[in-house]
């Protein structure tokens, strides 16, 4: 769907007062894109054989993995809970970036390896180092699904409880995860067990595991995307994605180390909507792949232009630069990174040298305005080639 997106000028750039038109521009091009459409579905299932698909330990020193047929066998010994992650490949994580997205897979607890309780996390929500499992673990002869909340590098209680079902030793148990725009249920062995409703889209990037031994086997990813069907706005019909990418930009601070500057209330929910929204089918269900996200100390100058330069010279002239910039903004022409300020002219430079034909770069920051000295827009009543 990459590239369905309306056609922005050359080499502008656009501050705070007009984000508002870009968004009725964009999401009006969005509403003509899907007004004849089909749903497809893409699954990828995974059997284990071999490990071909590379799963890979994110703890090496506690965590011992093997393949037992088609069976995925993880054991940990290591009291240290929560720090033990299996990554997911990612055909099998970006199948779930989508708001109609499901997983399911069979799961043996073949022993708990001295400890209390056993269990799984899949993370559904991430925004730096804070963020939401669902659970599922075993206690007490009872197999359960919670959402444990992360804060600080610290696990807290539960901010919600689902049903039990009757744990048995050696007994595979098929979860199922869905999603259904912002509506999440959790199945064991068809069973509704959690249901919660949930605005962030399903960050599905690793198991966690607490101290136990486990299986996993048949995995299956879905998910449902609506496709045009009709030849409503002029585009060929055999429309090659590959060939037309969408790449993205976005950091926003809040909160500044510096107490020069005061805290701000909307930066960081203002960049998580927008990757919420370029993800999802109404956005052109960019790839995550494609979308670099900073915020708060993440967002220094040096990442902030790094990842501008490795967009700007990634980009072939048929693809998109989307670049969203929010926080405080400096006098004279700057943007005011976490830990330093980032002058408009660096941005521009680096932009005005990518092939990409289509640039857009959204400035939501005080004296923002000051880019129109270093920026000049094409005269009026040209057309240049590139926009």
């Amino acid at each position: 769907m990459n590239g369905n997106f309306p056609r922005f000028p050359h080499n502008t750039l656009i501050t705070c007062k007009q984000v508002l038109l870009v968004f009725i521009i964009i999401i009006c091009g969005c509403e003509n894109i899907f007004s004849q459409n089909l749903v497809e579905t893409t699954t990828v299932k995974e059997t284990f054989q071999n490990n071909n698909r590379g799963w890979t330990l994110g703890n090496k020193n506690s965590t011992s993995t093997s393949i037992d047929g088609n069976r995925y066998i993880i054991d940990l010994n290591s009291s240290s809970t929560w720090k033990n992650r299996i990554n997911i490949p990612n055909d099998i994580k970006n199948c779930l970036f989508n708001e109609d997205a499901k997983v399911s897979f069979d799961l043996q607890m073949l022993d708990r390896n001295g400890a209390m309780t056993s269990g799984i996390g899949l993370v559904f929500d991430q925004i730096g180092e804070d963020y939401n499992v669902i659970y599922l673990g075993e206690e007490g002869g009872k197999i359960f699904s919670s959402i444990i909340p992360r804060r600080n590098n610290e696990f807290r209680e539960p901010i919600k409880d689902g049903r039990s079902v009757k744990f048995q030793s050696n007994i595979t148990y098929r979860i199922t995860i869905d999603r259904k725009f912002n509506n999440y249920r959790v199945f064991i062995n068809s069973s509704l067990i959690l249901s919660f409703t949930h605005k962030e889209v399903i960050q599905f990037t690793s198991f966690y595991f607490t101290t136990g031994k486990y299986a996993i086997s048949d995995l299956v990813a879905t998910k449902s995307t609506f496709v045009r069907e009709g030849n409503d706005i002029g585009e060929e019909k055999n429309f090659d994605p590959s060939k037309h990418k969408t790449f993205i930009l976005l950091a926003g601070v809040s909160k500044y180390p510096s107490t020069d500057f005061s805290p701000l209330n909307s930066p960081i929910l203002d960049i998580t909507s927008m990757r919420n929204f370029w993800l999802s089918t109404s956005g052109g269900s960019i790839p995550v792949q494609n979308i670099d996200f900073f915020s708060d100390r993440e967002a220094t100058v040096r990442n902030v232009v790094s990842s501008a330069r490795r967009i700007a010279n990634k980009a072939t002239p048929n693809d998109v630069i989307i670049i969203y910039l929010t926080g405080h903004g400096y006098w004279g022409g700057y943007y005011c990174c976490y830990d330093a300020l980032l002058p408009y002219e660096v941005l521009n430079d680096i932009i005005k040298g990518s092939r990409a034909k289509h640039k857009l770069v959204i400035v939501d920051a005080c004296f923002s305005g000051c880019i129109k000295n270093i920026v000049t827009p094409p005269a009026k009543g040209t057309v240049s080639d590139e926009s």
